[in-house]
């Protein structure tokens, strides 16, 4: 086997085990002691310990953004019944 096909291997393998994140993204849910911070920043992945936290709890899943949709996200946060505020209230009562 080549060493592109051994790449190509390795990053099929990666991909379907688990989604590379490249681009920034921004938690903005609520804090959670001992593992993230509300608008906790991260490039390149997120830290193994959010990530096993999150792995089953798709409301703090869907708490994590792209860093270049904050502004909107933040607004919704805002408004009452927008499903970002609905999502954030549940994250709360867990």
């Amino acid at each position: 086997m080549s060493e592109t096909e051994k790449n190509r291997k390795i990053e099929t393998q990666r991909t379907v085990q688990e989604p590379i994140i490249q681009e920034t993204v921004v938690y903005v849910g609520p804090d959670l002691p001992g593992i993230v911070k509300r608008y906790a920043v991260f490039n390149h992945g997120l830290p193994d310990n959010l990530k096993d936290y999150v792995k089953d709890r798709p409301v703090l899943r869907s708490l994590i953004i792209p860093v270049e949709h904050l502004a909107k996200v933040n607004t919704e946060l805002a408004k009452e019944g927008s499903a970002f505020y609905t999502l954030y209230q549940k994250a709360c009562k867990k």
